[in-house]
This record gives C-alpha cells, sequence and structure tokens, in this order.
C-alpha cells in the first residue's frame, strides 16, 4: 500500500510539473462540488436556501450577459448592455463576459464587449486574463485585439502561467511575435521554473523556438 501511495504521489507530481492548468482546474472543480455539496446540506439541516455561487454584486442582467457573451449572441448581448448590464460583471467562476467570449471564440461579442468597456485584463477564479486563453489557441486576431486595446502580456494565473508561455505551448508563431513586439518577457517562469523557450523546444515548436531566441529567450 505505502509503495502504491508513493507512485501515486510521484505520478501527481509529473503531472502538476507539466500541466499545472490542469491540475488546478481539477482541484478548483472537486474543491467547487464539495462546497456545493456542504451548502446542500447544510440548507437541508437548517431549513435554510444553499448558498449562491454567485458574486454578490452580480445581478441577473449580468449572468444573462455572460451566457450570451459565451454563446455568441451578438444581439442578445447588445440588447444586456443597452439595459444597463455590467460589462465587467462576473460569473460563479470569476469569469467576465469578455472571459467567456474569449473562452469560445466569439469574435463579434468580443469586439462588442471591449467597445462597450470589458476590462481587458480582468481575471477569472483561476487568475486567467482573456489574452492567456486566447493565446493557449493560437488566436491572433484576438490577441492583437487585447494587446491593442493595452493588455497586459504578462500577468501570471494562480499556478504562474501565461501568455507567452501558452503561446509556446501551442505553437503559434504569430501570437508569439505579437506578445514579444507587446513587451512580454522572453524570460519568465511559471511556477513549475517552465519557459516559453523550454516549452517550444519540448513540444517541438521549432519556429517558435527560434522567434524567441532571438527575443533574448534563454531555456
Amino acid at each position: 500500500m505505502l509503495r502504491l501511495l508513493i507512485l501515486l504521489a510521484v505520478v501527481l507530481l509529473g503531472v502538476y510539473y507539466f500541466f499545472p492548468e490542469s491540475v488546478e482546474q481539477v482541484v478548483e472543480e472537486g474543491g467547487d462540488s464539495i462546497s456545493r455539496a456542504v451548502d446542500g446540506v447544510t440548507g437541508a439541516a437548517g431549513g435554510e436556501a444553499s448558498v449562491s455561487l454567485v458574486p454578490s454584486d452580480t445581478t441577473p442582467l449580468e449572468t444573462e450577459l455572460i451566457d450570451a457573451a459565451g454563446k455568441g449572441e451578438v444581439a442578445r448581448v447588445r440588447e444586456l448592455i443597452a439595459r444597463g448590464a455590467n460589462v465587467n460583471g462576473r460569473g460563479t467562476d470569476g469569469a467576465t463576459p469578455l472571459i467567456a467570449a474569449a473562452v469560445a471564440g466569439h469574435r463579434a461579442t468580443f469586439e462588442l464587449l471591449l467597445e462597450a468597456g470589458a476590462e481587458v485584463d480582468a481575471r477569472d477564479s483561476r487568475g486567467r486574463t482573456s489574452l492567456l486563453l486566447v493565446s493557449s489557441r493560437g488566436e491572433s486576431e484576438l490577441a492583437r485585439r487585447l494587446l491593442d486595446a493595452g493588455a497586459d502580456p504578462d500577468i501570471k494565473s494562480n499556478t504562474g502561467n501565461f501568455a507567452l508561455l501558452e503561446a509556446s505551448r501551442y505553437g503559434s508563431a504569430e501570437v508569439t511575435r505579437l506578445l514579444l513586439a507587446a513587451g512580454a518577457d522572453p524570460n519568465a517562469r511559471a511556477t513549475n521554473g517552465w519557459t516559453a523557450l523550454r516549452t517550444a523546444e519540448e513540444r517541438g515548436h521549432t519556429s517558435v523556438a527560434s522567434i524567441l531566441r532571438e527575443a533574448g529567450a534563454r531555456p
């Protein structure tokens, strides 16, 4: 049994070393499930309703806006904004409408929210910005728009991941160039010590690795 536990610990450490964001997501989702379960039990025992996970300052309008942004419903997003929905309202996971649009890759909705004053560097409960999220998928047009709007390329998530690291992991030469041109630190390190260059090399993204080296990056 002891050997099994040691082996499991080694495997988990290895997974965290290479995929810290994935481990963080599992932990957070597990924590949310436990919180919901505890709330449900408390409500049943005390005769009270379970505690809502929605931020106290989030109104139904903001909840609808986040939903519409995530679905790419431009007309609905425009209508909700006109009705006074806060474009920087947050959902249960801390995501704003802009983050929801970034995750789903809905460009028209994304642009509409930016024009309405959405905060470009807003972070969800895992510390991820819209720029980090679009960089993780190589969405160069959205990344360019965010950087033009003043997004900080070096903001790190709760696990120390950052946009340049994600662009390197994805293998996007274009997003990598955009981030470096915007002043991203080529030698920034994640919590596990990985740099963008090391990530690109480990993944076999030679063109991205060359761009990083030219910018002064070290493994």
